[in-house]
C-alpha cells in the first residue's frame, strides 16, 4: 500500500466515522426526514436520494484517486457555522432549516477531512443530497395563485365567461376552486430533482445543463396550469360529469406521465452532438506542509463540534420551559358589548396551543370574534409557527391572503395578515398576528427568529396567536373597516396582552 492509499484509507475512515456520528447524533433531525419520505408522495423520491449520492460518488472514485487528502480549517469553520446553524433552527423550531444544515454538514465534513479538491470532484454528489430535504411547501401559495391566473387567463382566450375572486372562480357550467393540491408542487419538485440529475449525466457543457435545468422547471409550472385549465373545459363541455372526483386524479397522474415525456423530448433537442471530451486524473506530487494539521487534532475537533449542538439544545431546552399563564380577553370598550360566548362557526386552527380563549364582541357595526392562542412553551409538534397551522378551521376555504397593517389603539399600526375565507356560513374577513416577547409581528420567519433568540437569551419560550374575525357584510371593505374600529377601541389591551407574551399572554 502506498502513501497515498494509506493516506486515503485514513481519512476516508475518520470521515465515514463522523458522518455515521453526525446520523446518529442528529438522530431525531434524520427521523423526521424519513417521516415525511414516507408519508407524503411530494416528497417520496428522498428516500433514494442518498443512494444516488453514493452512487455518482463511486464514478468519481479515479479522480479522488489521484488527489492526495488534506484536513481543511476552512473545512472545520463551515462545519461550526452549519452546527450553529443547526442550534438555532432547532431553537427556532424549523424543522426544515435543521434539516438543511444537517445535510449541508456531509460536504462540510469532507471539506474538513478530505480537503477543498475532493470537495470539488464531490460537488455535484454532495450538492444533490440538497433533494433528500423535504422543502418547497411554502412555494404552494405562489404556485396556486399562479395556477388559478393561468387557467383564467386561459378561459378568457377560449371566450368562455370567467368570474375570479381570489382562489374561486365561476364559469356558466360551475363553480372552482384551486385547492393546494392542484398548485403543481409534486410535478414542480420531482421535475426539478429528475432534470437536474439528467443534465448532469447527460451534458457536460455548463449552458446545457442550465438550460435542462430552467426547462425542468419551466415546464411543469404550465403544463400544471394547462392540466387545470383542461379539467375546467372536460367539466364545461360535460355539464360537470366528467373531470372532477375521482376523474380530476387521473388525469392528474396521466397528464404527470406526458410532462416528463415532453421535458426529456425537449431534452433530446438540445443533445450534445460531438462526444464529452475524456477526463484524465491529474497526477499531482504529495506536498507536505508542516503547518497543516495532522488527521487526529481535525477530526477530535469536528467530532466535538458536532455533538455540541445536541448537547447544548438539550439543556437550553430544561432551561427555558416555563407553565405560563392563562389568557385573559380584554373588556368590551366603547359602544362594543363582550366577550360573549362564540357565535361564529370560525376559530383558528392551530395545534398544540397551551391554552386558548375565543369571544366575541357585538356592536352597531356588527360582529367581531376574537381568538387568543398561546404556546407557553414551544417544541416540536407544540409550535406556533407550523406549515399546517392556518388562522382558519377546516368548515373554510381559502379565497385571498394578503399583507396589511392593523390599528393598535394607540394611534399607530402593527403587521397583520389579512386572510379571506368562504363556507357554508358565507364569507369572513381574518385579521392575525403574532406576539412573541415583547415583539409583534406577522411574519412567520420573523416570529421564528424573535422565539430563537429569546430561548438562547434563557427566556420562557412562550408566544400567541391573535386573531380577529368577521362576515364580509355588505363586503369585504367594510368587514376591514369593521375590524379596524374594534382595533381602535380593545387594541391598546391586546397590546398589553403581546408584551406579555412569554408569561401565556396574561392579564
Amino acid at each position: 500500500m502506498n502513501g497515498t492509499s494509506r493516506d486515503w484509507l485514513h481519512s476516508g475512515v475518520a470521515a465515514g466515522a463522523l458522518l455515521v456520528a453526525a446520523l446518529l447524533l442528529y438522530h431525531d433531525t434524520v427521523a423526521s426526514m424519513v417521516a415525511v419520505w414516507w408519508r407524503s408522495d411530494t416528497f417520496a423520491h428522498g428516500a433514494i436520494v442518498f443512494p444516488v449520492c453514493a452512487w455518482l460518488s463511486w464514478r468519481k472514485r479515479a479522480e479522488l484517486a489521484a488527489l492526495e487528502p488534506q484536513a481543511s480549517l476552512a473545512g472545520l469553520v463551515a462545519l461550526a457555522i452549519l452546527v450553529a446553524a443547526w442550534l438555532f433552527a432547532r431553537l427556532a423550531d424549523v424543522l426544515v432549516a435543521e434539516q438543511l444544515a444537517l445535510v449541508a454538514m456531509i460536504p462540510a465534513v469532507v471539506w474538513a477531512l478530505l480537503g477543498p479538491r475532493a470537495l470539488l470532484v464531490l460537488a455535484f454528489p454532495l450538492g444533490f443530497l440538497v433533494f433528500a430535504v423535504p422543502f418547497g411547501e411554502g412555494l404552494i401559495p405562489a404556485l396556486m395563485d399562479f395556477t388559478a391566473s393561468f387557467t383564467v387567463r386561459a378561459l378568457e382566450l377560449t371566450g368562455i365567461p370567467v368570474y375570479r375572486d381570489g382562489l374561486h372562480f365561476s364559469i356558466p357550467s360551475g363553480d372552482f376552486e384551486v385547492a393546494q393540491a392542484c398548485s403543481g408542487i409534486r410535478y414542480l419538485i420531482a421535475s426539478v430533482a429528475l432534470g437536474t440529475l439528467y443534465a448532469h449525466l447527460t451534458y457536460y457543457t455548463f449552458w446545457r445543463r442550465v438550460l435542462f435545468v430552467a426547462l425542468s422547471l419551466l415546464v411543469p409550472l404550465v403544463a400544471n396550469g394547462l392540466r387545470a385549465y383542461l379539467i375546467v373545459m372536460i367539466a364545461y363541455w360535460s355539464q360537470m360529469r366528467l373531470a372532477v372526483g375521482v376523474d380530476h386524479l387521473i388525469y392528474g397522474w396521466i397528464f404527470f406521465g406526458l410532462v416528463m415525456f415532453a421535458l426529456f423530448w425537449l431534452g433530446l433537442l438540445i443533445r450534445e452532438r460531438d462526444p464529452a471530451p475524456a477526463v484524465e486524473p491529474v497526477l499531482r506530487p504529495r506536498v507536505h506542509d508542516a503547518a497543516h494539521p495532522r488527521l487526529l487534532v481535525p477530526a477530535l475537533v469536528a467530532a466535538i463540534t458536532l455533538a455540541a449542538a445536541p448537547l447544548a439544545a438539550r439543556q437550553l431546552a430544561r432551561l427555558t420551559t416555563t407553565e405560563g399563564t392563562a389568557p385573559q380577553l380584554p373588556a368590551a370598550a366603547a359602544s362594543w358589548r363582550g366577550p360573549l360566548a362564540p357565535a361564529l362557526a370560525w376559530q383558528p386552527d392551530y395545534r398544540g396551543a397551551s391554552d386558548e380563549r375565543i369571544a366575541r364582541y357585538e356592536g352597531d357595526g356588527g360582529v367581531v370574534q376574537l381568538a387568543i392562542l398561546s404556546y407557553a412553551a414551544q417544541a416540536q409538534g407544540t409550535e406556533l409557527i407550523n406549515s399546517e397551522n392556518l388562522p382558519y378551521d377546516s368548515r373554510w376555504d381559502l379565497v385571498a391572503s394578503d399583507a396589511t397593517r392593523a390599528p393598535d389603539g394607540s394611534g399607530g399600526t402593527l403587521p397583520a395578515r389579512a386572510t379571506r375565507v368562504q363556507g357554508a356560513g358565507g364569507r369572513l374577513l381574518v385579521w392575525h398576528w403574532y406576539a412573541v416577547g415583547a415583539q409583534t409581528t406577522a411574519s412567520e420567519s420573523l416570529a421564528k427568529i424573535y422565539q430563537a433568540w429569546s430561548t438562547l437569551r434563557g427566556s420562557p419560550g412562550g408566544a400567541a396567536l391573535i386573531a380577529i374575525a368577521t362576515p364580509e357584510e355588505p363586503d369585504a371593505a367594510a368587514a376591514a373597516a369593521r375590524l379596524a374600529i374594534w382595533l381602535e377601541a380593545h387594541g391598546r389591551a391586546l397590546s398589553a396582552c403581546a408584551d406579555r407574551a412569554t408569561e401565556g399572554c396574561g392579564g
